[in-house]
C-alpha cells in the first residue's frame, strides 16, 4: 500500500443554492476578481444568478467566456493577459473542465515572468498563485484536488499537465442546481465517467485506505443516483447525490490516481475533439 499523506485542501462546500453565497466567500480572498465562465451558463441565465451575489457583495470583477472546445494554450495566454492587466486579487471560475482548467492555469501562472510553454514544455512555477474560488457545473473534475492542471499543447493538439503550486484552489462550491445545464445523455455519460473515475481510484496501486474509503462511498452513492433516485427509501435528488459521489470521488482520485480509460479519454479530447466523458463510458467497460 501507497504511503499515506493527508492535507486538507481546499475548503470544500456542497449544497443547494450555496452559489447565492459565492461573493461571501470571495471577499476571504480579495475583492477584485476575473471570472471564466462556460459560454452556456449564459445561454441557459445562470451566468446572472452567478454574477448577482458577487454585485450584491459589492465585488469587483470582470468576465472572460472567449473558451473554445478545449483549455489549449492560446485561451490561457489571452486569459492570462487580460488578468495581469486588470491587476486582479483572484480568479472565480464557474463552468465544466474545459473552464476550470483554463483558470488553473491562470493562477498558477499570474506572476510568472516565463514564457507559458516553458510551462507546458515541463518547468514548474516558482511564485505564489493567485487565489481560486472553483464552482463547477459537472459533477466531476479529476484535477480540482490535485497539483496538476490538463492543458492542451495548441502547437500540437497534444494534452500536457501542467505542474502547479499546492493549495492553489481555496475554495470548491459545489451547487448541483447548476448541473440543470446538461442534457440527459450528458448526465449519463458523466456519471458512467465518475464511476470510471472511482473505480480506476480503487484499483490503483497508489490507492491508500482513505482513499478507499472515500471511493467506496462514491460508489455507493453514483450507484443510487443511477438507479433513479428519488424512490421510497432514497429521497435525496438525483442531481445532489451525483454532486455528492462526483466530489468524493474526485477527491478519491486525488488521493490516489487516475486510470487508463480516463487518461485515454484526455488525450482523445485534445486530439480530437470528442467528449471526454463519451470516450471514458465507452472505454470504462473494458
Amino acid at each position: 500500500m501507497a504511503d499515506f499523506i493527508f492535507r486538507i485542501q481546499p475548503n470544500i462546500v456542497l449544497g443547494s443554492y450555496t452559489t447565492s453565497r459565492l461573493g461571501q466567500f470571495a471577499r476571504d480572498y480579495g475583492s477584485r476578481y476575473m471570472v471564466i465562465l462556460d459560454p452556456i451558463l449564459k445561454e441557459v441565465g445562470i451566468s446572472a444568478k452567478v454574477l448577482q451575489s458577487l454585485t450584491d457583495r459589492k465585488i469587483d470583477y470582470f468576465t472572460f467566456d472567449e473558451l473554445t472546445n478545449a483549455a489549449d494554450t492560446q485561451v490561457v495566454n489571452t486569459a492570462l493577459s487580460l488578468a495581469r492587466e486588470a491587476h486582479i486579487h483572484g480568479v472565480i471560475a464557474a463552468g465544466g473542465a474545459k473552464t476550470l482548467n483554463v483558470a488553473r492555469a491562470v493562477c498558477a501562472l499570474y506572476n510568472e515572468s516565463h514564457d507559458l510553454y516553458d510551462f507546458v514544455d515541463g518547468a514548474a512555477p516558482t511564485t505564489a498563485p493567485l487565489p481560486l474560488i472553483c464552482v463547477p457545473t459537472t459533477m466531476r473534475d479529476n484535477f480540482m484536488f490535485t497539483d496538476r492542471t490538463p492543458v492542451v499543447d495548441a502547437r500540437s493538439s497534444q494534452i500536457k499537465l501542467l505542474k502547479t503550486q499546492n493549495g492553489l484552489c481555496k475554495l470548491a462550491l459545489f451547487d448541483p442546481n447548476l448541473t440543470v445545464t446538461l442534457t440527459e445523455n450528458q448526465v449519463a455519460s458523466m456519471s458512467i465517467e465518475t464511476l470510471c473515475i472511482a473505480v480506476e481510484a480503487y484499483l490503483s496501486q497508489k490507492a491508500t485506505f482513505f482513499s478507499d474509503m472515500i471511493v467506496e462511498k462514491a460508489i455507493e452513492l453514483l450507484g443510487y443516483a443511477m438507479d433513479g433516485s428519488p424512490t421510497l427509501t432514497v429521497i435525496t435528488p438525483q442531481e445532489v447525490l451525483l454532486s455528492q459521489g462526483g466530489c468524493m470521488a474526485s477527491l478519491g482520485s486525488a488521493s490516489s490516481s487516475l486510470g487508463v480509460s480516463s487518461l485515454l479519454s484526455l488525450c482523445m479530447n485534445a486530439r480530437y475533439k470528442i467528449s471526454r466523458s463519451l470516450t471514458a463510458a465507452i472505454l470504462f467497460p473494458y
